[in-house]
């Protein structure tokens, strides 16, 4: 495995966000950067996207079961904490492309708080009401950055997401109260909008970023055709965010990341009691 840092193009290849970019960020919410990453940094993502789906499917047949906390087998699995097994993705959390639009959002001092892969496999009726992210963190907290990176392409049939922009729901603009809700496959998911509005839909190409605030509602649909959806999530803030495990680990700026081989028994371990639970 190829744990080399990530190589970029040269910057005149790469779009940057712009001024007026950063300000729609704030005046409504989010912001999208198109063509941000190269084929290299895409190929880097997708396969050890699938090189972890295709050890919890192991996992999941060792077991005999098709679910195991979050993952449902060929439907949807949320892979968290990947540069924990490939420091290599620590290179691209922390590359020139991501740095220059976090600094620009967030200003000089960036830290990670969370990142994980989302993905809905072909024909997945998986779908996320809608939330905050910062609904989820329970505690009175600055706002982070959600960055949605879009492995595949994204349209209306595949599982996009939906955003809602300040200007629809101004209120939004601070935590509202959420609600757990019990999903129809025995699951829980935080609910805090149950008006008619829809949002935007976010239609992009592969290797576009979404941007949006930890406050912007946001929810998704399920994957109606015949192409998985992929996306790598990162989350970002302006001070350390000691949201769970994820943010003591990655709660400081640039720095070295080692390979944890024992993190994914650590984590079958966990959904084994889940499991029983």
């Amino acid at each position: 495995m190829n744990t080399s840092p990530v190589s970029e193009p040269s910057q005149t290849k790469l779009n940057r966000l712009t001024y007026d970019q950063v300000t729609q960020y704030y005046d409504e919410g989010y912001c999208v950067l198109e063509n941000a990453l190269s084929e290299s940094q895409l190929e880097l993502l997708r396969s050890r996207c699938m090189h972890m789906i295709d050890q919890y499917d192991a996992e999941m047949d060792r077991r005999g079961v098709t679910e195991m906390s979050l993952h449902r087998k060929g439907a949807r699995y949320f892979t968290g904490h990947p540069s924990l097994i490939y420091p290599e993705l620590y290179d691209f959390i922390f590359s020139e492309v991501m740095l220059d639009s976090l600094r620009k959002i967030l200003g000089p001092d960036v830290y990670i708080a969370h990142e994980q892969y989302v993905v809905k496999m072909a024909a997945s009726d998986s779908t996320f009401a809608w939330h905050q992210d910062s609904g989820y963190v329970g505690r009175e907290h600055d706002p982070y950055v959600t960055c949605w990176i879009a492995l595949d392409d994204v349209h209306e049939d595949n599982g996009p997401v939906f955003l809602l922009p300040f200007s629809e729901y101004p209120e939004s603009r601070e935590i509202i109260p959420h609600e757990i809700v019990k999903t129809p496959n025995g699951g829980h998911e935080r609910v805090g909008y149950h008006g008619d509005k829809t949002g935007l839909c976010m239609t992009c190409k592969a290797g576009s970023i979404v941007f949006f605030t930890s406050r912007t509602f946001h929810c998704s649909g399920a994957n109606k055709s015949n192409d998985m959806r992929r996306v790598y999530l990162i989350q970002y803030g302006k001070e350390p965010l000691n949201r769970d495990e994820c943010a003591l680990r990655h709660g400081r700026p640039v720095g070295e990341r080692k390979p944890d081989p024992d993190f994914l028994r650590r984590e079958f371990e966990r959904m084994k009691h889940e499991l029983k639970d």
